[in-house]
């Protein structure tokens, strides 16, 4: 059982069961590019069919995320026999809203503007609830998400193990 009720909590699942969608699928494939950059050795740049490889990302969908991704500054493109990606800022000064911004997250839009005259209690509690996920986006860095994935697949090869 999860905060959500019986559903294990991802954003298909999330979507599904609240009938809203917050964390889209162009969101989450372009955070799980950001984190895959920011574990690469700092100076190496990774080849987009890497990234997709490693993060089971479709490579065309992962080149258009790439592109918006390096229009906002957070990926730089290296071309040449070497050439790839790398991170276009340092990943412990990344937020996971950093990311989400440019690739047009839900969650940043102007759809959820509050309507002036509304007052509705229903409303304002949405409002707060909104502002108070924008506000762990703002604080979570990539760094730490890539700290989490690595705690994650080392306890999952340690279970292999036993």
């Amino acid at each position: 059982m999860t905060p959500f009720g019986p559903y294990p909590y991802n954003a298909d699942n999330f979507s599904k069961h609240w009938g809203i969608t917050v964390f889209s699928t162009r969101d989450a494939y372009g955070l799980k590019a950001i984190v895959e950059l920011a574990r690469q050795e700092e100076g190496v740049p990774l080849q987009s069919r890497e990234i997709a490889a490693r993060q089971d990302i479709p490579q065309a969908y992962l080149d258009q995320l790439l592109v918006s991704l390096r229009r906002a500054g957070l990926v730089k493109s290296v071309r040449g026999a070497g050439g790839g990606y790398l991170l276009g800022q340092p990943a412990d000064t990344l937020t996971v809203a950093d990311v989400l911004r440019p690739l047009s997250s839900d969650l940043f839009s102007d759809r959820w503007e509050a309507d002036p005259g509304s007052r509705s209690t229903a409303t304002g509690i949405f409002h707060q609830a909104l502002g108070a996920a924008i506000g762990v986006l703002s604080e979570k860095k990539v760094s730490e998400l890539v700290e989490a994935e690595d705690a994650h697949r080392a306890s999952q090869a340690y279970m292999m193990h036993i």
